[in-house]
């Protein structure tokens, strides 16, 4: 089984191997060792890739090991293993790479948040836009290289709208936004937890948000299709993937108690404070929804050129 999450666009880094607890305010996917598993019971291993970026990840962990508790004998497993979502690792484990998997969901964010630094004239995407097409190729974003979410959101939104700005490249969301702040770029497309404190401060103006709905937080902020993007959504989300040998029964009782677990008032709180919406879809519905996602990926990617390597 293992989790990993969609439109992360974020580099992993090497954890410990054992049964370990991720809670909700250790951030950054750091983690606490636990005790080896109950050698009386079946092992159930749950591969997680950690993100140097993702502070989301760790309440999303924390909720399923409180869900599954210790009726199971389980364990978790951090991995590093370049594939960004730690498929590899479970692909080794089943000995091929099966494609085949059981699909539970677990959550959503609520997108990227576009923000541009205080010094560009711009207080709505609509009056962004004019101020691009007025000035085609004066204005810039920052982004964190090719295919990276920070890119594929301010490319959709230029699909779109026809605009030209230019893409400016950074290794890495830190360098992006250290020069967004001293205004050497105009605009990125960014995560929320990293640029709620910087909005809040005043250091940068949030425009628009990338997802269906506003987020609680930033209730003032506009969604893009608010915003006159009518067709414009781009969220990430998490869910558990296991091969498809999994039986039915252990299914159902992991999205059961998983369920149950995102659905607990204290759980509901941080996910709000990070950004993230627990998902209440059937299994069913969450694999037609993979296909759905994968399938508009795969045509903005056509769009904006972006060729699998």
């Amino acid at each position: 089984m293992w989790l990993p999450s969609h439109h992360a666009g974020l580099r992993s880094r090497r954890a410990s191997r054992g049964r370990a607890s991720c809670g909700p305010g250790l951030g950054h996917g750091r983690c606490i060792s636990e005790s080896s598993m109950r050698p009386d019971r079946r092992e159930l291993s749950i591969v997680v890739p950690v993100y140097n970026e993702a502070e989301n990840i760790g309440p999303l962990v924390e909720a399923v090991r409180a869900a599954l508790g210790d009726d199971l004998a389980w364990e978790l497993l951090l991995v590093d293993d370049g594939s960004s979502d730690g498929s590899r690792t479970v692909a080794r484990a089943l000995g091929r790479a099966d494609r085949r998997v059981r699909l539970i969901p677990l959550a959503r964010n609520f997108g990227q948040v576009l923000v541009v630094h205080p010094s560009v004239p711009a207080r709505s995407v609509k009056e962004l836009l004019a101020l691009a097409k007025a000035r085609p190729g004066g204005m810039n974003y920052a982004s964190a290289g090719i295919g990276n979410i920070l890119y594929i959101a301010a490319e959709m939104m230029k699909s779109m709208t026809g605009v030209n700005i230019v893409d400016i490249q950074y290794k890495g969301a830190g360098p992006a936004f250290n020069d967004l702040l001293g205004g050497h770029v105009d605009m990125c497309f960014a995560p929320t937890q990293t640029a709620l404190p910087l909005i809040q401060a005043g250091r940068l103006r949030a425009l628009a948000m990338t997802g269906p709905s506003r987020w609680k937080v930033l209730p003032d902020v506009p969604t893009m299709r608010e915003s006159g993007l009518k067709d414009y959504e781009l969220v990430g989300w998490f869910g558990m993937w296991m091969p498809a040998g999994v039986a039915p029964e252990l299914v159902a009782r992991i999205f059961t108690e998983t369920a149950r677990a995102l659905g607990e008032p204290d759980v509901k709180q941080r996910f709000d404070e990070l950004g993230l919406e627990p998902v209440g879809s059937q299994p069913e519905a969450f694999a037609k929804f993979i296909v759905k996602d994968a399938a508009e990926m795969r045509e903005l990617a056509r769009k904006i050129g972006l060729a699998a390597k």
